[in-house]
């Protein structure tokens, strides 16, 4: 068992804390980063949900309105082939972003 005299076990505690604080704060400055990240493709996720949602109800909805009046099964069919395009191709958007994030973080 080792016995520290008080001046010895402060100075060790002052070392001790002092590592603790700049664990904590580049722990804080990393945690802001990727809020910031995370902002960021959120929006950049909400101006192309946008934008697909603008281009199906501009050119596509007299087309699903009529398919719909005429062949439901036809319409629901198209309506999940719709979903799943836009699924892979957000999924696509997004692996892109995050792999251009990455390369440029290094």
């Amino acid at each position: 068992m080792i016995l520290l005299s008080r001046p010895c076990a402060i100075r060790l505690n002052s070392q001790w804390t002092s590592k603790v604080k700049t664990q904590d704060n580049a722990l804080m400055s990393v945690t802001k980063r990727t809020l910031l990240h995370l902002l960021v493709e959120v929006l950049i996720y909400a101006a192309l949900i946008s934008v697909y949602l603008v281009l199906v109800l501009h050119f596509l909805v007299g087309w699903l309105k009529d398919l719909s009046a005429k062949d439901p099964v036809m319409y629901a069919f198209v309506a999940i082939l719709l979903m799943i395009a836009q699924a892979v191709g957000l999924e696509r958007v997004a692996s892109s972003l995050v792999h251009v994030t990455r390369r440029r973080r290094g």
